[in-house]
């Protein structure tokens, strides 16, 4: 497998902004974007891993890059192979207000139980991953509130020179996931994963009106009582 190039991994649960934060990551002047999930890690490619990264390497080097970015979610459920199989490697966390997060997985798959079982297992991961010194959290909610500081904590974190221009992303627009081969069917979530990373970075918390059905079943789940509130509380919220 190539080591000549660092490879960043942003991964956590669905639905916490990790799109958008791989976009705008993806501008910096030293970072490669790969323009899809590839799930490399995942173990329906595991043999296929070394071809998709060496394609990608190559990408980053011919265009001068430091860094290569991949961005997959469910990659949270493969980080310490990644950290046994990739040297230097860097992982960035997403996560995001759990009832937001749980009411858009909803909306994606139309089914509460499954939407909540899919934050919780994620989310879960992420904080079993949190303590590696190879790994940064970030809030989406801080990427929103606080642009600018949050891309210079993640620029520290990777060692590079923040640049102000990253917010400007969407001034050079991409196929987010389009064009990706592992896509077997039409996804409208992918047209609107593309409509998103081609859009300016929306500069408020999106209040949703969540049904009251749903409401109440997110917030049984976040009680006191419950291991959703543990998870909330782990992530800082």
């Amino acid at each position: 497998m190539s080591e000549s190039i660092n490879k960043i991994f942003i991964c956590g649960c669905g639905h916490t902004g990790s799109t958008i934060l791989a976009r705008i990551i993806g501008y910096h002047s030293k970072i490669y974007l790969i323009n899809y999930e590839t799930g490399v890690f995942l173990l329906n490619r595991h043999y296929l891993k070394n071809k998709i990264l060496k394609k990608f390497t190559k990408e980053a080097i011919t265009n001068k890059k430091k860094f290569l970015l991949e961005k997959t979610p469910r990659h949270i459920w493969h980080v310490d192979y990644i950290n046994k199989k990739v040297k230097r490697s860097k992982f960035i966390f997403t996560t995001r207000n759990p009832e937001d997060t749980i009411y858009s997985l909803y909306k994606r798959y139309g089914d509460i139980h499954q939407a909540i079982q899919r934050y919780q297992d994620d989310s879960i991961q992420t904080i079993r991953n949190m303590s590696l010194e190879n790994s940064i959290l970030i809030k989406h909610e801080d990427l929103i509130l606080n642009t600018e500081k949050t891309l210079k904590k993640i620029c520290k974190f990777l060692k590079i020179k923040f640049e102000k221009n990253m917010i400007y992303f969407f001034q050079k627009p991409l196929k987010w996931n389009l064009n990706n081969p592992f896509s077997t069917k039409k996804d409208i979530h992918n047209d609107i994963r593309n409509l998103q990373a081609n859009s300016p970075l929306n500069k408020q918390i999106k209040k949703n009106i969540i049904p009251s059905t749903i409401k109440k079943k997110i917030s049984e789940f976040l009680e006191k009582k419950n291991i959703g509130y543990k998870i909330k509380k782990d992530l800082g919220y």
